[in-house]
């Protein structure tokens, strides 16, 4: 049976091998063997289905324990750091961690997401990142985002 549960683990699956530009509705469905018309009986749109993917994504940070500020922040680095075609879908999606944990988070997003795509980008390396993180995420608890 098709659920929007299985197509949000399928899209994950296709972003992960090929990125978010190999995301489409059509690989989606030939993935699960259905016709593309039939996914929109549980996603509005490709926009929905990005969303789901970060709301997914972010569930799966909460649900690692990270409660806190700078436990989510950092649980939010490995994952970038890890998975850095999450960057996008992240950025491009209308949710985040402020979805999980409140609006004082968009600050601490806003800047993992930037280190990710620096990181990303090639213009930090592992090390360069990581003194950056820290820097960073130190100034930012110093003074919470209100």
């Amino acid at each position: 049976m098709l659920t929007r549960e299985a197509i949000v683990e399928s899209a994950l699956h296709v972003v992960e091998q090929g990125g978010l530009e190999a995301l489409s509705m059509r690989g989606v469905a030939r993935r699960l063997g259905v016709t593309p018309m039939a996914l929109y009986n549980h996603v509005h749109d490709k926009a929905d289905l990005v969303d789901a993917v970060a709301v997914a994504t972010a569930e799966g940070l909460q649900e690692s324990g990270a409660v806190d500020a700078e436990a989510s922040a950092r649980a939010l680095n490995e994952v970038l750091a890890a998975s850095p075609w999450l960057v996008p879908v992240l950025a491009q999606s209308r949710v985040g961690l402020a979805d999980v944990h409140g609006d004082d988070w968009l600050t601490l997003q806003a800047f993992v997401l930037g280190l990710g795509a620096l990181r990303g980008s090639g213009r930090l390396d592992e090390e360069g990142a990581d003194r950056v993180f820290e820097r960073g995420l130190a100034a930012l608890l110093a003074d919470p985002p209100a």
